[in-house]
C-alpha cells in the first residue's frame, strides 16, 4: 500500500512537470528567483528555481526561459542541483514538494521521497551522488542510496531547539507565547529558504548546516550521525551560506544574516571576519544589516566571490579580505542567488526578487534576462530624453513598480528599495524637467531619482546612524591574580564602539559582544589556532590571566580583540603581547573598523 501511494505521487509529479516552451518579451517581465545552477558539461544550459513560476530552464545562456516543472498546488521552488557526476540528473525541491528527481535534464520529474516536506536546500556527496542530505523546515534528512533506501531525519532541529531552551536561552515556543514582550513565532525557528547545507568536498563525513535564532552553525564530522552547535568567536552570528574551498580543506567561508562573511583557515577551529568594504543597509538609527545572500565563487579562481545583500551587490577578488560594490546596472538590491559559468568566468548570473540578470564582463555591467517570465501589468509608459540619453519607462501598480529600457535593450526593473521604503501601490510616474528628476508617486508619497531611476529618495529612504558610543565598563577579577603560575594583563579597549543592545530589536540582544584571543604571529593565515580566548559581555577594560604553560618563549604572540558593533558590524584591535613575570602588564588597544590582522605581502 505504501509503495502504491508513492507511485501515485510520482505519477502526479511527473504529469505536472513537462518540457520547456519559450516566450518572447515585448513588455516588462519579472519573477522571484531563489536559486540558479549552470550545467557544468553544457554551460549554455541554466536552471532557475522560482517562487511562484516553477522550475525554469534556458538552453541559450539565460537569454530565454522555458517552464520544465510546474506544480498545480504550489509553484514555490527553493533549489535545483545537478548531480556532480551526471549532469542529466537533477534534484529539486520547494514548498511541500518533497524531493524531486529528473534523469533527463528536466524533461520529466518524479518524487523520490519526503512527500509534503518543504525542501529548503539540497547537498549532494560529490564522491557518491546517490548520497543526499536535504535541509527541511524541521531539520536535515539523509539518504545513503536515493531511490533504494528510506529517508531518515539525521538532525532533528526542533528537538535541538527544545534542548537549547532548557539551558535558559530565550526561545519562541510552539504555543506562540511571547518572548521579551513580543509575539512568539515558531516559524522563526524552523529552517527557511535562506539557510543552506553543504558537504565538504575533502571529507564527505563533514557536513555543515546553517542556524536560525540560536546563531552560529551546526556541524557533523561522522556523516550526520551526531551534530554539534558551533559559534563564530563566541559572538552571536547567524550563518546562512556555507562555502568549502575546493582546494584547501582548511578554508571554509560562511555568510551570515546581517554580520557579513567569516572565514576559517583551520577547518573551523576559529573564525575571523572578512567583510571589509561592505556597506550596511541602515535598518534603524542604531542598527545596520550586513547580509550575505546568494554567495557564489568562481570555479576557475576560488578566491573570487560574488554576493548579494539587503542593500547592494558585491564582489571580492581576494577571498573576502576586501569587497567592492558591483555596478549599479545590477538594479536589484535583493539578489538571492548568483552563479558563475564554470568554463567562462566572465559570465555571471544573478537571480533576485525582480527577475534575473546576466553579466558577460565579470560583473562590470549587467542586463536583464527575463524572457519567458511572467509579464507585468503596466498602467503607464513615458519617454524621457535628456542630454544623457533617451529611455522608455513603464509603471506598474504592484512591485516591482518601475521598469526602464533604451533602444534594443530589454526591460529592466528600476525599483531599487522602493518596497523597503514602504511603497505598496504605484500610482504615477513622470519626469520633472525643471528639477531634472524622475518622480515615482506611490500610496505613501513621492520618491525622486536624480540618476534616471537607479536610486530613489523619499520618505523612509534616508536613515542616518545616530551618534552613539557605549559606556566603558570594567570587568574586575574576584581575587588577586596568581602571578606565580600566570601572566597577567590589564586590557583597555579604546575607540568608539556601539553595542548597547537596549536600542536594538530584542532578537539581537544576545551577549557576549567581545572576543579576546591570544594568537601566534601570522594568524589566521598560517592555519594556527588561538592558544587562549575568552568572551566578555560588554566590558572594555578587563584584567586577564594566562597560564604560563600556554606561552612558548620562542614564539611571538598577538593579543587580538573583536567587538560586535550594531552599526559598523565589527571592530577589531591587536597588540604585540609582552609577558612579564610577577607583574600586571597594561595593554592599550584601539578599536578600528574592519579586520586588523593583515596578510604579510
Amino acid at each position: 500500500m505504501k509503495n502504491l501511494f508513492q507511485n501515485v505521487l510520482i505519477l502526479i509529479v511527473t504529469l505536472m512537470c513537462f518540457t520547456g516552451r519559450s516566450f518572447s518579451q515585448d513588455s516588462p517581465a519579472f519573477g522571484y528567483t531563489q536559486y540558479m545552477a549552470v550545467d557544468y558539461s553544457s554551460p549554455n544550459i541554466v536552471y532557475s528555481a522560482t517562487l511562484g513560476q516553477g522550475l525554469l530552464k534556458s538552453t541559450d545562456y539565460g537569454e530565454s526561459w522555458g517552464l520544465i516543472c510546474s506544480r498545480a498546488d504550489n509553484n514555490r521552488f527553493h533549489v535545483v542541483k545537478l548531480d556532480p557526476q551526471s549532469p542529466s540528473r537533477l534534484f529539486a525541491g520547494g514548498v511541500k514538494s518533497g524531493v524531486l528527481l529528473s534523469t533527463d535534464k528536466g524533461s520529466t520529474w518524479k518524487q523520490i521521497g519526503l512527500p509534503n516536506v518543504t525542501v529548503c536546500d539540497i547537498a549532494i556527496d560529490e564522491t557518491n551522488p546517490s548520497r543526499i542530505f536535504v535541509l527541511a523546515n524541521e531539520g536535515v534528512y539523509s539518504n545513503e542510496r536515493v531511490e533504494h533506501d528510506e529517508w531518515k531525519l539525521s538532525f532533528d532541529y526542533f528537538k535541538f531547539v527544545a534542548d537549547f531552551a532548557k539551558t535558559n536561552h530565550p526561545v519562541f515556543d510552539k504555543n506562540e507565547t511571547t518572548q521579551r514582550g513580543r509575539p512568539g513565532k515558531r516559524s522563526l525557528w524552523g529552517y527557511s529558504r535562506f539557510q543552506k547545507i553543504a558537504i565538504s568536498p575533502h571529507d564527505p563525513n563533514t557536513i555543515m548546516v546553517a542556524a536560525r535564532w540560536e546563531g552560529g552553525y551546526h556541524r557533523s564530522d561522522d556523516g550526520g550521525k551526531t551534530w554539534r552547535h558551533e559559534t563564530l568567536s563566541g559572538i552571536y552570528r547567524r550563518v546562512d551560506e556555507i562555502y568549502f574551498h575546493p582546494k584547501d580543506p582548511n578554508i571554509i567561508c560562511v555568510g551570515t544574516h546581517h554580520q557579513g562573511l567569516f572565514k576559517t583557515f583551520n577547518n573551523g577551529k576559529s573564525w575571523v571576519p572578512q567583510s571589509d568594504g561592505l556597506r550596511s543597509q541602515r535598518r534603524l538609527p542604531y542598527y545596520g544589516a550586513y547580509l550575505i545572500s546568494g554567495f557564489a565563487a568562481d570555479n576557475t579562481n576560488p578566491d573570487i566571490f560574488y554576493s548579494g545583500s539587503d542593500y547592494s551587490n558585491w564582489k571580492s577578488t581576494n577571498g573576502g579580505a576586501s569587497w567592492q560594490e558591483l555596478d549599479k546596472s545590477l538594479t536589484c538590491e535583493f539578489v538571492r542567488t548568483m552563479a558563475v559559468d564554470p568554463r567562462n568566468p566572465n559570465i555571471v548570473y544573478a537571480g533576485s526578487n525582480v527577475g534575473m540578470f546576466k553579466s558577460t564582463d565579470a560583473g562590470k555591467s549587467w542586463r536583464s534576462i527575463n524572457v519567458g517570465l511572467s509579464k507585468v501589468k503596466i498602467i503607464k509608459t513615458i519617454s524621457v530624453t535628456t542630454a544623457d540619453g533617451s529611455w522608455q519607462y513603464a509603471l506598474s501598480e504592484q512591485y516591482p513598480f518601475v521598469f526602464r529600457k533604451s533602444g534594443d535593450e530589454r526591460w529592466k526593473s528600476f525599483s531599487w528599495l522602493l518596497a523597503e521604503y514602504g511603497a505598496k501601490i504605484g500610482k504615477d510616474l513622470y519626469y520633472d524637467d525643471t528639477a531634472q528628476q524622475l518622480v515615482f508617486v506611490s500610496d505613501t508619497g513621492n520618491f525622486t531619482s536624480d540618476d534616471y531611476g537607479y536610486r530613489w529618495r523619499g520618505k523612509g529612504s534616508e536613515i542616518l546612524f545616530a551618534t552613539v558610543k557605549s559606556d566603558v565598563k570594567e570587568l574586575k577579577l574576584s581575587n588577586a591574580p596568581d602571578l606565580t603560575n600566570n601572566y597577567a594583563f590589564t586590557i583597555g579597549l579604546t575607540g568608539d564602539v556601539f553595542f548597547n543592545d537596549a536600542l536594538v530589536d530584542s532578537l539581537y540582544r544576545k551577549p557576549p559582544y567581545i572576543s579576546l584571543q591570544i594568537v601566534e604571529e601570522g594568524y589566521p593565515y598560517n592555519g594556527t589556532v588561538p592558544i587562549w580566548r575568552i568572551n566578555v559581555d560588554d566590558c572594555l577594560i578587563m584584567t586577564i590571566e594566562v597560564h604560563k604553560s600556554l606561552i612558548d618563549p620562542s614564539k611571538k604572540y598577538i593579543l587580538y580583540a573583536e567587538v560586535r558593533d550594531f552599526q559598523k558590524n565589527y571592530k577589531t584591535a591587536s597588540a604585540t603581547l609582552h609577558c612579564v613575570d610577577n607583574a600586571i602588564v597594561p595593554v592599550s588597544m584601539e578599536l578600528h573598523d574592519g579586520f586588523c590582522l593583515k596578510k604579510a605581502k
